[in-house]
């Protein structure tokens, strides 16, 4: 999936217009489809707001989002969140499990929701994929670091979206597990190749995307 922004400008909205805070001034960015793009910046550079707008979680305040050929900008909430549930995995530094769920059922609840086929099949299917079979009847709480966000990852990507967006997936992890897991981001990446952007501020997460974005202040350029 090709993602553009043009000439994308966003503002957080305070209490009154001199309490209001430009986080994003004039960006545009073009990443083709199949690439593996990495935001890179320090915390507060815009990252999550870039992020937020390429996964039609946030609007621009002015300039124009496009996912393909559709501006989600300009969608009403109802078809965003049909896009976002079709077309978009998300992968959270807090990794986000529902904690009374299983891993089996973490990893098939976006399956559920679209009621596909073959759920049982495709879950056990993508748990052997991540190394997590065995713990199919565990519960998040019962899980490392590394384990809930391999879960994660299964989570996001089970459904094939073209869009994967991962917001510094291993900023919880110690370095062992984060490698694991940007290994397994990036296999999954070169067997189906959807479109991932991830933010990070660190060099070595970085490295494993095609290239790197550069966030500060607002500004984003390649």
């Amino acid at each position: 999936m090709r993602i553009r922004l043009d000439h994308v400008t966003h503002t957080y909205a305070g209490s009154d217009e001199a309490a209001a805070v430009q986080v994003l001034e004039d960006v545009s960015l073009d990443i083709q489809s199949g690439d593996f793009a990495v935001l890179r910046g320090a915390s507060g550079s815009g990252k999550s707001t870039i992020l937020n707008l390429i996964g039609a979680v946030d609007r621009p305040t002015s300039g124009r989002v496009f996912l393909g050929d559709v501006e989600t900008s300009a969608l009403d909430e109802s078809r965003l969140t049909l896009l976002r549930r079709k077309s978009i995995g998300f992968v959270f530094q807090q990794f986000n499990l529902i904690p009374t769920l299983t891993v089996f059922e973490n990893v098939a609840f976006p399956l559920s929701l679209a009621k596909a086929p073959d759920i049982p099949a495709r879950v056990i299917s993508m748990l052997e994929r991540i190394g997590l079979a065995q713990r199919a009847k565990h519960y998040p709480s019962e899980l490392s670091g590394g384990e809930m966000q391999r879960v994660a990852i299964g989570r996001a990507v089970i459904h094939r979206p073209p869009l994967i967006i991962a917001d510094e997936p291993t900023g919880n992890l110690d370095s062992k597990s984060g490698a694991n897991v940007l290994e397994l981001i990036r296999t999954f990446h070169d067997a189906e190749k959807p479109t991932i952007v991830m933010a990070t501020h660190s060099d070595a997460a970085a490295a494993f995307g095609d290239y790197t974005i550069s966030v500060a202040d607002g500004k984003a350029w390649r």
